[in-house]
């Protein structure tokens, strides 16, 4: 039990308990209450805030439950709890955190395992709570019920056709934090199906080169309700009551929601092929020996009927104005986020790829055996697009070339570009008419985005065997690694530059939005026992700087003294002084000292 007494009259309260059951589980939970007194009573509504917060970590031990496994991590804050509570870190611009709990039992022997979830999502900028009560996944590894228990000669054709089965239950509701609790949320508001799918596949080996694999996909999906819209001819008048404004509808659409058993189902069939091409290329000199460049094309094909025709029932029409014009809609679009309805339209894609691999071996130093390296020049570039041959327009895909380089062991590199084959209307919409018509350019850039890391840092300095430490220390240390700073490396520095283009907006198609942000990270040894550290950015966009956090550390053996300062933003500035105990028994004793920028500065 911890409390927080400030001298305005704010307080906080936290009760924690770790716990462990030898054999069975460990865990830790935590809640806490911050009531938080204006900075300045004397304004005008000026009052005191609540704020709440719960974690809760538990870890079933598998031997307690073979074949099972067992986990459970909640997080529930109030939107003002971070605030509230005085923190410095980036979780200050956190704006949504998530909480989970799963069970998973699989069946040896069996190619069937059980999946149960929870997971709570909670958004602290728009108030949303999202809840998916526990979710149902059973799922059947892929079975070849034609291949023989024994066999001496070469497998038959038929003995690779394989089979999967997944069948998903939920439930789900999404809504206000200050709403959860009523009734009307959980009978109105919360959504729940049963899904089921079911894939056949047949992978070959053709001509000893070739891999070549057709599958058959089927899905249902059980719904318990269903949406019917009418349209109301009558003439209705409604009076705003705070500007006292009359506005009349001249009819109107209605919904009405029917409760039974409703089956939506839809299949597609698909194809790939593909192959592996290897080219090496021998040098004679004495830096390099070979390059090594991986090919690998691939066509893959589908296809899915139209499951918006009239012959499925999912979709349907009604009249949506006095004038007699018609609206097309699906009786289970509220339930898409539920399980995703067939869409509309007939689909027959052939998407092409080409993938890269580029290797190369140099002489080395270092290696006195085999006396070359392998460097990855290019580790992955793919180009890749589509062709849908049954759409009514915009056939052809984007294109897109991605890939990953690490140019060395501190330095790698990221991108990703997409460009368009067809023109942009002023809204910034496809249209069905080819770039090169009308501006003589075959390609049109999308989107671009690069991203190039680096890290680096000195070597560790060699130290003499230490004892070891209080039963539970490594365990806290690892799940809080940034309440410690590792004194035997002298020096780290850590850097990421990303720059993203992306081309058109709602006004204006020909609109380039370029944005480039620098993160940099590090901490230095002054002395032994003096580090220093910092945290910051720079946003080249908005010329302002990213979360800046300047740390530094004292180390007085058994306890540390840290002084931490968050500079910017200006709005959640504030510094932090803190003396504590090293010990994970002891790491609440400590004496802390909080100042922010609301409190007149420093």
């Amino acid at each position: 039990l911890t409390g927080d007494v400030f001298t305005n009259g704010t307080f906080g309260l936290s009760v924690g308990s770790q716990y462990k059951v030898n054999y069975k589980a460990s865990g830790n939970i935590a809640i806490n209450y911050y009531r938080t007194q204006p900075a300045d009573p004397d304004l005008p509504g000026a009052k005191a805030t609540n704020a709440f917060g719960i974690t809760w970590s538990h870890v079933q031990d598998p031997k307690s439950i073979p074949n099972s496994n067992l986990s459970i991590n909640l997080n529930a804050n109030t939107s003002n709890f971070y605030t509230a509570s005085r923190i410095t870190d980036s979780r200050l611009l956190q704006t949504q955190f998530n909480s989970g709990a799963s069970f998973t039992r699989i069946f040896p022997g069996k190619p069937v395992s059980i999946n149960l979830t929870f997971n709570h999502a909670q958004n602290l900028l728009n108030r949303t709570v999202s809840i998916r009560f526990p979710v149902l996944s059973v799922n059947m590894t892929r079975i070849t019920p034609f291949k023989r228990k024994i066999s001496s000669a070469k497998a038959r054709w038929y003995e690779n056709i394989g089979f999967i089965y997944a069948l998903e239950a939920k439930s789900f509701v999404n809504t206000f934090d200050s709403l959860f609790f009523r009734k009307e949320t959980f009978t109105r508001d919360l959504k729940y199906g049963i899904n089921q799918t079911f894939r056949a596949d047949l992978p070959l080996v053709l001509f000893r080169y070739f891999n070549f694999s057709p599958s058959f996909n089927y899905q249902e999906r059980w719904f318990f309700k269903k949406e019917q819209r009418r349209w109301n001819p009558d003439t209705v008048v409604i009076i705003n009551p705070q500007t006292q404004k009359s506005d009349t509808l001249f009819g109107r659409i209605q919904s009405d929601t029917t409760f039974g058993f409703y089956g939506v189902r839809d299949f597609n069939i698909a194809a790939t092929f593909n192959t592996k091409l290897t080219g090496i290329f021998r040098f004679k000199n004495k830096w390099v020996k070979s390059l090594r460049h991986v090919l690998t094309p691939e066509i893959a094909f589908s296809y899915r009927p139209d499951f918006s025709a009239p012959r499925w029932r999912y979709y349907t029409t009604v009249q949506r104005d006095a004038a007699g014009n018609r609206l097309k809609y699906g009786h289970y679009d509220f339930l898409n986020d539920v399980f995703p309805i067939p869409a509309g339209g007939q689909v027959g894609q052939i998407n092409f790829s080409l993938l890269n691999n580029f290797d190369l071996k140099t002489f080395s130093r270092t290696d006195t055996a085999k006396q070359e390296k392998i460097l990855g020049i290019l580790e992955r570039f793919r180009i890749s697009t589509g062709y849908n041959f049954l759409a009514d327009s915009l056939h052809w895909q984007p294109v897109v070339f991605e890939g990953f380089s690490r140019i060395s062991n501190n330095l790698s590199i990221n991108f990703n570009i997409d460009f368009d084959p067809y023109a942009r209307d002023s809204l910034n919409n496809r249209i069905n008419t080819f770039y090169i018509e009308e501006r003589g350019r075959p390609l049109r850039l999308n989107e671009a985005r690069l991203a190039l890391n680096a890290s680096f840092q000195a070597k560790r300095r060699p130290q003499p065997p230490a004892p070891a430490p209080p039963r539970g220390f490594s365990d806290y240390v690892s799940l809080n690694p940034d309440d410690f700073y590792d004194f035997n490396i002298p020096w780290s520095f850590n850097t990421s530059l990303n720059l993203s283009l992306r081309k058109g907006t709602i006004r204006n198609p020909d609109t380039l939005l370029t944005t480039l942000a620098l993160q940099l990270s590090g901490d230095f040894n002054l002395t032994p026992n003096w580090k220093f550290g910092i945290n910051t950015g720079f946003d080249f966009r908005d010329k302002l700087p990213t979360l800046t956090n300047l740390t530094v550390l004292r180390n007085l053996h058994c306890w540390e003294l840290s002084f931490n300062w968050t500079a910017f933003p200006v709005t959640v500035q504030q510094f932090v002084i803190e003396l504590r105990v090293k010990s994970a028994v002891l790491q609440d004793l400590k004496l802390v000292r909080r100042r922010t920028f609301l409190q007149g500065g420093f």
